[in-house]
């Protein structure tokens, strides 16, 4: 019996070790995160909607602009701008949807370039967009 299941065990490992995620799946999980924090927001905080939606777009655009732009964005205004929405959410989903999207960014890291960490934001800005419009 013990090697019966010892086998099935050994058997399911095998299986798991064959799936692999899409290259890009930590960007899927970065706009999906967001996505539920934008609406969430927006469900809960509808006075807020438009001038929340003009300020990511705001981001956005330094995310899209020069080179000194996007790295003042990535040092500074992100950072600020997530701890400001952390500090002023109340709802828990929304709060655990904004630390699931955030915990997955790679930024300050030496070795990960400027374009991988605007890319990212774009991700997570596009996402809570999104996420936003659909709450409204």
């Amino acid at each position: 019996m013990k090697k019966i299941i010892i086998a099935i065990i050994s058997l399911s490992l095998i299986g798991c070790s064959m799936i692999q995620l899409r290259p890009d799946a930590e960007m899927i999980l970065i706009k999906a995160a967001a996505r539920t924090a934008g609406y969430k927001y927006a469900a809960n905080n509808q006075a807020l909607v438009r001038p929340t939606i003009a300020y990511a777009k705001t981001l956005e655009e330094l995310a899209n602009s020069t080179l000194a732009d996007r790295e003042k964005l990535i040092t500074d205004i992100f950072p600020l701008a997530v701890n400001t929405l952390r500090k002023n959410v109340t709802d828990p989903v929304v709060r655990l949807s904004i630390l699931d999207a955030t915990g997955l960014l790679q930024l300050g890291v030496p070795n990960v370039s400027i374009g991988t960490q605007t890319e990212q934001i774009r991700y997570i800005i596009q996402g809570f967009i999104e996420g936003v419009e659909m709450g409204r």
